[in-house]
């Protein structure tokens, strides 16, 4: 059993926005500023990251035209954390280290030393340790040249955690998690006091030092009673010196605590199946682990994903609206301006003449402004749609991949070993595991098509052609035939999904519903032309009535292919077979250079 470091950082004023103690009120506008933060911060807080940046720029610009440095450094500065909460780790760093100067160059010390906290946290997530070293030290001295305890007690405990998590070196994380706690105490700060004896407890746990272990955490509860994780740490403690019947009551006093905490529920969940498991006891195995599916689809169902996509697609559909109401209003103003000159200079017959062009230009400039907004509207909605749709298909891929998967994999193994043990094997031991088997096949045939793994490495080529092959293996009646013609090019992981989903429901529906012997897939790439076609010798149908009376399939086809500006064409008659055609030209946009696996981690 692998144990779960807890190896808390303090993130700076994102998380930690009450204590921060900045001391430049002086060039900042708290009014603006506050606004804006608390409006960031209710978004990370909601999940929503990309929003939250949207309305961190906006405080970024604002701050820019009436020149307030105190706001940009700020703003840049919570900018750098958002991207690294997103795990854009490059961005987050160009964010900072442009924080970093302004703050150098106007003397913002407390904001400078908690920009070199969250620098220090990049990099520790890139686990370069010595640039995270490098910058929590930069930090401490800082915080001390000031005196500033919480700034210390920041950095004393993020570089216990590189120390302990990143080299293994217990006895100076030790040195430095203690130093935190006594620091916290001084000045009555129970949560920097809790993260410390937390980390400590992870030290003396991986140490081998469990009775240090249990007395920190007795130190935990006097200060925390009701706080979940402490037990959690328990739990932990007794399942690595093998008592599980006390990790288990833990677990239970966790888990009855964990009202609000969706995530740390789940994973309780999870290690109790995973503790029955071990005892054998594999009903309450498996009753914790459908208690465990149940919650994790109840925050991720397909409902509320949708949900928050729309959200999203409302907030830049009211951007649009906005555009068109100001477009409306400029056309009025001009109308209104034209309308006063024609009337002071009517007998100027030619230059009313002249007017009334000019207006109707104007009139058909924005017609047409209107035009491309309410076409850019229905654009968003439609990506925001297929978006959430591909997010939801890779959540189910990934949990029927790790966990129904693992589940039917562990059975496969019971079922191996009684027969090992068992001779002669019973004929329903080995009828049962090879339904087993066929299942686990069939599981990942549906994993793969719900989550292309050949895309993601190898390319569009390569994931249709190995599409195509799988489909001949469970397909007895139709012979599929793949054909690719071109340069091998590398796109947008987004370009080549939507290409990919495109010839899946094109393949599906050829197999599906033609009859047909054979069907034909064929990919051209060009410099700037991408052309796939499924042809097949079936029965054929209606494009007329089928185009006016479209499926959801149809319908997902036809959306993604205008997303990208393409041209898709159905050929066919009744008892001629059918050729479908998805076309994208001036695609040179979408192309890139497929970096390999070793170069990835920047």
């Amino acid at each position: 059993m692998a144990l779960i470091f807890f190896g808390f950082c303090f993130f700076g004023c994102t998380c930690y926005g009450q204590v921060s103690g900045f001391n430049y009120k002086a060039n900042i506008c708290f009014d603006v500023t506050q606004h804006y933060q608390a409006r960031a911060e209710l978004l990370i807080n909601q999940n929503k990251p990309d929003s939250a940046l949207i309305i961190l720029k906006q405080l970024y610009t604002t701050a820019c035209e009436k020149n307030r440095m105190g706001d940009k450094c700020y703003a840049l500065k919570e900018m750098g954390v958002v991207a690294e909460i997103m795990g854009d780790y490059p961005k987050s760093l160009e964010y900072l280290f442009e924080a970093l100067s302004i703050a150098e160059a106007n003397g913002f010390i407390n904001l400078e030393a908690a920009i070199h906290i969250n620098i220090g946290i990049v990099y520790f997530n890139l686990k370069n340790t010595a640039k995270a070293i490098e910058s929590y030290n930069k930090a401490l001295m800082l915080g001390e040249n000031i005196g500033d305890t919480l700034l210390i007690i920041k950095s004393v405990n993020n570089l216990g955690n590189v120390h302990m998590t990143l080299l293994n070196e217990w006895g100076k994380a030790e040195a430095f998690f203690n130093k935190s706690v006594l620091l916290a105490r001084t000045i009555g700060f129970e949560q920097a006091e809790l993260i410390g004896l937390n980390n400590l407890c992870q030290v003396y746990m991986n140490s081998g030092r469990e009775d240090e272990a249990l007395n920190v955490t007795r130190q935990m509860l006097e200060l925390y009673p009701e706080n979940p994780y402490i037990y959690y740490n328990l739990a932990n403690l007794y399942r690595q010196k093998q008592q599980p019947a006390k990790a288990l009551g833990f677990y239970n006093t966790a888990l009855e605590l964990s009202v609000f905490e969706t995530e740390l529920k789940m994973i309780l969940l999870m290690d109790m199946s995973e503790i029955y498991s071990g005892l054998r006891d594999f009903e309450n195995s498996m009753l914790y682990y459908r208690r465990f599916n149940q919650l994790r689809d109840s925050i991720h169902s397909i409902e509320a994903l949708k949900s928050s996509e729309e959200i999203e697609a409302r907030y830049e559909n009211l951007k649009k609206e906005k555009e068109i109401f100001e477009l409306n209003n400029k056309t009025l103003k001009a109308e209104r301006t034209i309308g006063f000159i024609v009337f002071s200079a009517v007998s100027a017959g030619f230059l009313l003449i002249v007017l009334m062009l000019f207006i109707n230009q104007k009139k058909k400039i924005a017609q047409q402004k209107l035009k491309q907004s309410e076409s850019e509207k229905l654009a968003v909605a439609a990506h925001a749609g297929l978006e959430g749709e591909e997010k939801e298909r890779s959540r189910l891929a990934k949990e029927l991949h790790d966990g129904l998967g693992g589940m039917l994999t562990a059975v496969q193994l019971e079922i191996e070993t009684h027969n090992a043990n068992t001779q002669p094997a019973h004929s329903n031991n080995s009828k049962s595991l090879n339904m087993l088997q066929q299942s686990i096949a069939e599981l990942r045939r549906i994993s793969n098509a719900l989550l292309p793994e050949a895309l993601l490495k190898t390319g569009l080529n390569n994931a249709l052609n190995h599409y195509c092959i799988s489909f001949n293996m469970v397909s007895k009646s139709t012979e599929i035939t793949y054909l690719f013609s071109g340069k091998e090019t590398s796109f947008s992981k987004q370009f080549e999904l939507t290409v990919y989903r495109i010839c899946q429901e094109l393949l599906n529906n050829a197999v599906k519903h033609s009859r047909a012997t054979h069907v034909e897939v064929q990919l051209i790439v060009e410099s700037s032309r991408v052309f796939l076609s499924v042809t097949d010798n079936g029965i054929g149908f209606d494009v007329e009535s089928a185009m006016l009376n479209q499926s959801v399939g149809l319908k997902s086809i036809v959306q993604r292919v205008e997303i990208y500006g393409g041209r898709f064409e159905i050929i066919s008659q009744p008892d001629s077979g059918t050729e479908a055609i998805a076309e994208f030209e001036n695609i040179a946009k979408n192309s890139l250079i497929r970096p390999s696996p070793v170069n990835q981690i920047v």
